[in-house]
């Protein structure tokens, strides 16, 4: 997936701005090979609508369209991140806290790399979680994946 790290920032580059001048927000962005591309959107402070989804996708592939950045024939898939929505940012376990997440790390901590709580607060480079009534802090650099997580209680 390194290798397309660069095609990565360079779609994100090119659709945040346009995203955000339709009032949603870009939540995720995934690459499955260079003709696949997977984006979520929200809109902050609400649900977003099916009609809002594609409308987003029409403006979403003119503006990829318009710079050429995928020179051959490519898959869009555009929606919303639904309740298990991903935690990717900083920002995003900021606008969660209180909320129910799963956190995988890439690294054992306390014999365990499944984390399952309520996010309770972010402190300098780390999620706070609460499990079973105990405080949990995980690193942001040992964050495999984070998502809110609805079905865990």
């Amino acid at each position: 997936m390194s290798d397309l790290k660069p095609l990565l920032d360079k779609i994100r580059e090119i659709i945040e701005p346009v995203i955000k001048d339709n009032f949603l927000e870009l939540a995720d962005i995934e690459l499955s090979g260079p003709n696949y591309i997977r984006i979520s959107i929200e809109k902050p402070g609400a649900n977003i609508s099916l009609d809002e989804v594609a409308g987003a996708s029409r403006i979403i592939e003119a503006a990829l369209d318009e710079k050429d950045i995928i020179p051959d024939k490519y898959f869009l898939e555009v929606s919303s991140p639904g309740i298990n929505r991903p935690l990717k940012k900083k920002a995003d376990y900021e606008r969660f806290i209180g909320k129910k997440v799963r956190i995988v790390t890439g690294k054992k901590i306390d014999n365990t790399h499944d984390f399952y709580g309520f996010l309770t607060g972010v402190d300098g480079e780390s999620a706070v979680l609460e499990i079973n009534g105990k405080k949990t802090v995980i690193a942001f650099d040992l964050i495999k994946k984070a998502n809110l997580d609805e079905d865990i209680f």
